[in-house]
C-alpha cells in the first residue's frame, strides 16, 4: 500500500470534499481518501494507480494540478563521493 498526495486547486468547500471522497471511495484499489480543504490536497492510500486517482477526481469535476505527483526519491550520496566530486581524482581508502 502506498500513500500519495495530489494537489487539487479547485477544492474550496465541504461539498468539494464530499464529492472527491465519494468518487475515490468507488475505486476498488483505494483503501482511504482524505481531502483537506484548506490545503487543497487529496491524500490517497492503496494500491491504486495515479492515473485511476486522477480519473476519479476529474470525473467528480475537479482537475489535478500538474506536478503534484510525488517524484521518486533520489538515492543518497555518500559523504566521501560528494567530497571528491569535481577534483579530478578518485578517492582511495588507506589500508588499516
Amino acid at each position: 500500500m502506498t500513500n500519495r498526495v495530489f494537489n487539487v486547486p479547485d477544492i474550496s468547500c465541504d461539498h468539494c470534499k464530499r464529492a472527491i471522497e465519494e468518487a475515490l471511495a468507488a475505486v476498488p484499489e483505494v483503501d482511504s481518501a482524505v481531502v483537506t480543504v484548506d490545503r487543497r490536497e487529496v491524500q490517497v492510500a492503496g494500491t491504486v494507480s495515479d492515473d485511476a486517482v486522477i480519473a476519479a477526481i476529474e470525473l467528480a469535476g475537479y482537475g489535478v494540478e500538474h506536478g503534484s505527483l510525488p517524484e521518486p526519491a533520489a538515492p543518497p550520496r555518500s559523504a566521501t563521493a560528494s567530497r571528491w566530486r569535481g577534483r579530478g581524482t578518485t578517492p582511495t581508502v588507506a589500508p588499516g
